[in-house]
């Protein structure tokens, strides 16, 4: 003979008491609280470390003293377009440094520098050429023009920047360095390199001269030789 069938009780929540669900809320600030203090403890412990261009103006100086050895070797890069000659004397006289070309670098002593830098004063301040070293700008002056100044990591990769940075690059710099980028971008052209179509053309408005066109003349011309 089958058994009763069981009756099922239905189990109902019971709802919490304003005096627990106080409680619970204090429980769930306290807890807040913790995870806060948490979270602040780790940010303010969190060390960031600075990133340095490897292009940067100190990569080889030794001291910040106004005084260098005439013996120290100085990092000189080249940042004109084409050949650039460089003398420790005017007219081209006395010892002469040759850079065959754009982003050729030479290690030239101190107390010969200091006489190149002397005799070709407008080549420094025009951006032709990069000193390495801190202390050698300070010395010769040329704090003030550095700071307007592109590298040639920067002139390299200007077309990888938006719209908006172009314009400050490019028209922060000097004449000498908005010359060159230009002339780099119709080599560029005329060597059939991928360069941004959008990008040239900004810079050509700003240089007020058809990048496009003058790198077409020299391609036909090139054909025709």
């Amino acid at each position: 003979m089958a058994g009763r069938p069981k009756k099922v009780v239905e189990e109902k929540s019971t709802p919490l008491s304003p005096i627990n669900l106080e409680k619970e809320n204090k429980t769930l600030r306290s807890e807040l609280d913790e995870l806060k203090q948490m979270v602040l403890n780790l940010t303010q412990n969190q060390q960031i470390t600075p990133v340095v261009e490897s292009t940067n103006i100190n990569s080889n100086t030794d001291e910040d003293d106004s005084d260098i050895r005439p013996n120290k070797y100085i990092k000189v890069m080249s940042l004109n377009f084409g050949k650039l000659v460089l003398s420790t004397e005017s007219k081209g006289q006395g010892k002469v440094f040759v850079f065959n070309k754009f982003g050729d670098v030479k290690n030239i002593v101190y107390s010969e520098l200091a006489n190149l830098i002397h005799h070709q004063q407008s080549f420094a301040e025009q951006g032709r050429f990069y000193v390495f070293d801190k202390q050698v700008v300070k010395n010769h002056g040329l704090v003030e023009h550095y700071e307007k100044f592109m590298n040639k990591e920067m002139i390299d990769n200007i077309l990888n920047h938006n719209r908006e940075e172009i314009i400050a690059l490019f028209n922060n710099t000097t004449k000498t360095q908005r010359d060159i980028i230009v002339n780099l971008l119709i080599k560029k052209i005329v060597n059939g390199e991928d360069v941004d179509i959008t990008k040239v053309d900004i810079i050509s408005r700003l240089a007020e001269v058809n990048i496009y066109d003058i790198a077409r003349d020299k391609i036909e011309m090139k054909n025709i030789e």
